[in-house]
């Protein structure tokens, strides 16, 4: 008796723990996922968020699906409803959210003022209702919904459940009212209305108080938060609708990943994960369980980025990864060129090939649909010096390899940039530029000029000192190649050096073969004869 009671306690004691740990993420997840249904009800309504069940596991906040097709969505039989789309990391959703809401409020009054003031139309009018639905925990919905970017909307008219897309930015309550066919009295004063309240709806998006930008970041932080962030993507950007990757889709991917893995420190264990990826990457494109299913075996240590990376603010670290993920693979290119050109072989990247991989991978990865837009747009009319500074020539300079990462570090920002002029109601002024602007003067003051610009050499050496782990030479990548190198403390522990049999243990047996092959390919790469997968 005494045994079995003292086994029931540990087992309880167990269980304590567990919840214990897992409680922050479970308590933190529904303001991770949802920006609707985490506001008090008196500050949304009349906006209805979509949850799905059993919300909160740790899955969840990686972009697990959950098993539900929302009647509003599916079901012939609902009334008159809106149904927004987002994804809580994007900025311009965040940004929407005050829109939104002042939308149905206004679609609200206008339909009840119609009531009131014609008995003739009263019997025609019809409430609507207005839906959020989020596509990081919804993933499955939104592409059954074809949700190909984000913020996005769809009108349904009652009775119908095949919604008619409109463009968030442009939507006033009158266009709502015309598509679902509701009557109402549309006079110029009206639509004078309309514009007016688009206008002062723009003015209430929230700023981001500075005080949210001072977050020291480790290396370890940096390395987790960009991990965290292709494992993201990868889970629940790549597959935005039913089916086998479309080829342009496929291509732009293949190029993506075998980039990565020559520009990525070796020392980093995301090269585990790539390296499965590029073996099976014929497997991983015919369908969305395949990929999932390599995924699985990578988890990152957390689901959670870090507090230097959220400042703060709940499901905003996603983008901060990413961007981090680009910076270290745009500072390793320049390393792969002069490693591989200290062996005597020729360098296999040219700056502007690197840079159409990129904007390749955003123009079909890339979920935020303004700021996938605002890339392209930017790339394509040759921002920053694009079109001279980043070259076709490989060579064997340095100077010119260096205008890679540091087009992207003004790119980057020129999106702080943006964003702060977006959500300020007056023109911003050249300090409160600087604010926003990396890095810091705090951070590197030599960075910065008397007249208010940076030296980019200096800049080069910060990036490459923030982004790069400081060991990561010729003769580490071969041993790391050959398993021998030991853990940096410099990186997430995580994702970083592995053992010769951890590195081996996915590939043992028939697998071996995929390596044999992958290694060779690797081999012409290096020498600049081969730069695609076999598509």
């Amino acid at each position: 008796m005494g045994s079995s009671r003292f086994v029931a306690a540990t087992l309880w004691v167990h269980w304590l723990i567990l919840l214990l740990v897992a409680l922050p993420s479970i308590l933190s997840s529904d303001a991770a996922n949802y920006l609707y249904g985490s506001l008090p009800a008196q500050d949304s309504d009349p906006v209805l968020e979509y949850e799905a069940p059993e919300v909160g596991s740790v899955l969840n906040e990686m972009g697990e699906d959950a098993a539900a097709r929302p009647n509003f969505l599916y079901s012939p039989h609902e009334g008159n409803r809106v149904v927004l789309y987002y994804m809580p990391w994007c900025p311009h959703c965040r940004a929407y959210v005050p829109t939104y809401i002042a939308l149905a409020r206004r679609v609200e009054e206008i339909i009840t003022q119609e009531s009131q003031s014609s008995f003739q139309n009263k019997k025609l009018l019809s409430s609507v209702r207005f839906y959020a639905v989020s596509c990081q925990p919804n993933h499955q919905v939104c592409k059954e919904q074809h949700v190909h970017g984000v913020p996005g909307i769809k009108i349904f008219r009652a009775g119908s459940a095949d919604g008619v897309p409109a463009d968030p930015n442009k939507l006033h309550p009158f266009q709502i009212m015309r598509i679902l066919g509701i009557p109402f009295g549309g006079t110029v004063e009206e639509e004078d209305s309309a514009r007016q309240q688009r206008s002062s709806l723009k003015k209430v998006t929230p700023t981001i108080s500075d005080k949210t930008r001072f977050f020291k970041r480790s290396k370890s932080d940096l390395y987790g938060d960009a991990y965290r962030s292709f494992y993201f993507a990868m889970k629940t950007e790549v597959f935005v609708q039913n089916g086998v990757l479309p080829e342009d889709s496929k291509k732009a991917l293949a190029d993506w990943l075998l980039l990565l893995q020559d520009t990525l420190p070796t020392t980093w264990s995301i090269q585990l994960l790539l390296a499965d990826l590029v073996a099976n990457f014929e497997t991983i494109t015919q369908d969305e369980s395949n990929l999932l299913a390599i995924l699985v075996k990578y988890p990152p240590k957390s689901t959670e980025w870090s507090p230097s990376c959220t400042k703060g603010v709940e499901g905003m670290g996603y983008m901060c990864g990413l961007w981090g993920l680009f910076h270290i693979m745009t500072v390793g290119m320049v390393e792969f060129n002069e490693n591989v050109i200290a062996e005597n072989e020729q360098a296999s990247y040219h700056t502007e090939e690197v840079a159409n991989v990129v904007k390749s991978y955003i123009q079909h990865f890339f979920g935020c649909l303004v700021c996938r837009e605002h890339f392209i747009q930017s790339f394509d009319s040759c921002a920053y010096d694009r079109c001279h500074r980043l070259v076709k020539v490989v060579g064997d300079g340095k100077q010119f390899w260096v205008q890679l990462p540091l087009w992207l570090w003004q790119e980057h920002n020129g999106v702080n940039v943006r964003l702060l002029q977006e959500r300020a109601e007056e023109k911003v002024t050249r300090m409160e530029e600087e604010v926003v602007q990396w890095p810091l003067r705090a951070n590197c003051p030599k960075c910065w000029q008397e007249d208010g610009t940076m030296d980019e050499d200096i800049v080069y050496s910060y990036l490459l000192q923030e982004y790069w782990p400081p060991d990561t030479s010729i003769s580490a990548r071969s041993l790391v190649d050959k398993g021998k190198a030991e853990s940096e403390d410099t990186a997430d522990k995580s994702v970083l050096a592995i053992p010769l049999a951890l590195l081996l243990l996915p590939f043992i047996g028939p697998g071996c073969l995929l390596v044999i092959k992958f290694r060779k390919r690797r081999e012409k790469k290096r020498r600049g004869r081969s730069k695609k997968l076999d598509l």
